[in-house]
């Protein structure tokens, strides 16, 4: 096609010809320039929304939902109190002074909403979010589990890193980590079961712990009166400890649901 138009120009007039022909590659070189500097930005820009979308647990075509979007919507109508001492929370957390919230409230007030609002507002303050569904994970330490595989899932290299110490603890209680310690073997399980899942929680949220001194984390749990006794009690341990660091769990239930 461009030897065609350079023929026909020749043809008309070949010094217009000639100057047109002697452009193009000029002006090819400089599309090819600004490309090759800002492809990197817009890779830079889809690897941000990837890693965002994999927080917050999103598909990949996902758009992260903006804050506006959640507070003029119908379900959080009547939830200012709780969106308020929501940012409060957030706020303190990111300074290392996390804690707990409970949000109630029956199916369809809007308990749901609150979380993810409070899951991009934590993930907006730099904040990573593990995000967990009490009624969708059942059995012994489900939701335990869910939130193993989230760690990883989100943060592999911190999780990992911080699980060394803990690893035969770990791996004999979430089997499927044993491919992350191929060195190691699973902790002698003392005779009282009792003592054996009181060493399983307080090496879970020291694990929890021990991540959060380097990223702060928020864990969100709706339905949470659906969660198993294990996992219940293994969030009530870390809420305690949460205080001191900048974790946050918070956790949407719905009164009376549990036996339906």
């Amino acid at each position: 096609t461009l030897a065609a138009i350079g023929a026909l120009m020749l043809w008309i007039d070949w010094q217009l010809a000639l100057i047109v022909l002697s452009i193009f590659p000029l002006i090819g070189g400089a599309f090819g320039f600004v490309l090759k500097k800002v492809q990197p930005l817009f890779l830079k820009i889809q690897s941000v929304i990837d890693r965002l979308n994999a927080i917050a647990g999103l598909e990949a075509e996902a758009e992260l939902p903006e804050i506006e979007s959640y507070l003029v919507k119908g379900a959080l109508i009547g939830r200012e109190a709780e969106l308020a001492r929501m940012q409060h929370a957030v706020e303190r957390t990111i300074e290392g002074r996390g804690g707990a919230l409970l949000v109630e409230g029956v199916t369809g007030m809007g308990s749901t909403r609150v979380l993810e609002e409070l899951a991009v507002r934590a993930q907006l303050a730099g904040a990573s979010v593990l995000m967990l569904d009490g009624e969708a994970q059942r059995g012994p330490y489900s939701l335990a589990k869910g939130l193993v595989r989230k760690l990883i899932a989100v943060m592999p290299d911190l999780a990992l890193g911080a699980a060394m110490p803990h690893g035969p603890v770990l791996i004999d209680a979430f089997p499927e980590l044993v491919r992350y310690f191929p060195a190691q073997r699973p902790a002698q399980r003392p005779m009282n079961p009792g003592m054996w899942r009181a060493h399983v929680q307080s090496t879970l949220v020291a694990w929890l712990l021990a991540i959060s001194r380097r990223q702060p984390l928020v864990i969100t749990v709706d339905a949470l009166e659906h969660a198993d006794d294990a996992s219940a009690a293994l969030l009530a341990t870390l809420a305690v400890e949460a205080g001191g660091y900048p974790v946050l769990i918070a956790c949407g239930a719905r009164p009376g649901d549990a036996g339906e």
